[in-house]
């Protein structure tokens, strides 16, 4: 894979990345989502 094939590939990933962020707004589900987080990186963070 060349790199305008790895250019065309992450531009991708990232538009999907980007799609998925605005309907997790739109649904209310990113307080959901960073409450998980904050949970699994409580005890590593705990840990410094």
């Amino acid at each position: 894979m060349n790199t305008s094939e790895k250019r065309v590939v992450a531009s991708l990933l990232l538009l999907l990345g980007v799609t998925l962020l605005v309907l997790g707004l739109e649904e209310g589900q990113v307080a959901l989502i960073s409450k998980i987080l904050r949970e699994i990186f409580e005890p590593a963070l705990a840990g410094f």
